[in-house]
């Protein structure tokens, strides 16, 4: 066993802090080094950082950077996953408006493992030293957002958004609520938008029971359908804003990734 090289993307310069102070208590390596823990506050610091030095052999990433940072935790695992680096995706709580992006972190690349900031550290530390034994941990908290084993046929994110104007319908509802504005700005025809409005219902409401337990009917009970499907449509594009407006996911919606392999047969194809 020997020490690890570790690089934290994470804005909050406490959770670097947090994990070296852990690690420098915790039995040393057997090759008697110290494990060294870097941190970056930003995908595009790691973007820089890559570009000199890619000697790391785990990174812990949180998925969002706040309003200050345009580019989300996907772009990290994107870069990381490039760079041939395990990545353990490190969220400071595991809630609902999360979801999006930890189901596409899982999809499209293959995080070795989810871990909580909300839980305790030893958690943490118990992923390095299964790293530095050659161990792969368990599913975990990770079990909510891998893709199926041997799943055929669009995936759920798929069905959530497909293409870029599903895309650009997203983007729109996550600031208008009533038809005609949201026709307008995602610049399409309202009967478009009300397609989009019958295809995208029943796939919302599966992420939202698979993500929060929430009711799986698939239906609003009235004969306005589509009247009634935007105003949920509307609450769930704002409650996952940040993925929607994600540049990253314009990026995999346009084709630059397909779905990742099952676990132990390589890395996404790019």
């Amino acid at each position: 066993m020997s020490a690890v090289r570790i690089i934290v993307v994470d804005d909050a310069v406490a959770a670097e802090d947090s994990l070296a102070l852990a690690l420098a208590t915790a039995p040393a390596p057997a090759d008697g080094r110290a494990h060294q823990v870097m941190g970056v506050r930003s995908p595009r610091e790691l973007r820089q950082l890559l570009a000199v030095d890619r000697g790391f052999q785990l990174a812990m990433v949180d998925l969002d950077f706040g309003p200050g940072s345009p580019e989300t935790g996907l772009v990290a695992l994107r870069l990381l996953d490039e760079a041939g680096i395990p990545c353990v995706v490190w969220c400071a709580d595991i809630d609902e408006n999360r979801g999006l992006l930890l189901l596409a972190a899982f999809h499209y690349f293959e995080p070795w493992a989810l871990a909580s900031k909300a839980g305790p550290i030893a958690d943490v530390t118990g992923l390095v030293a299964a790293m530095e034994q050659g161990l792969r941990p368990g599913r975990g908290l990770a079990e909510r957002y891998r893709p199926a084993r041997g799943g055929s046929g669009p995936s759920l994110l798929e069905r959530l958004v497909g293409s870029t104007t599903q895309l650009d319908i997203w983007r729109a509802l996550t600031v208008f609520s009533s038809r005609p504005e949201v026709a307008a700005r995602a610049k399409v025809a309202e009967s478009t938008l009300d397609r989009f409005l019958q295809d995208r219902y029943a796939p919302m409401r599966e992420a939202e029971h698979r993500l929060v337990g929430a009711s799986p009917d698939l239906e609003p009970r009235t004969d306005e359908r589509n009247r009634a499907r935007i105003a949920p449509l509307h609450a769930f594009a704002v409650r996952h804003a940040n993925f929607f407006r994600d540049g990253e996911v314009e990026q995999i919606v346009r084709g630059r990734y397909r779905r990742g392999p099952a676990p132990g047969t390589g890395t996404a194809a790019r």
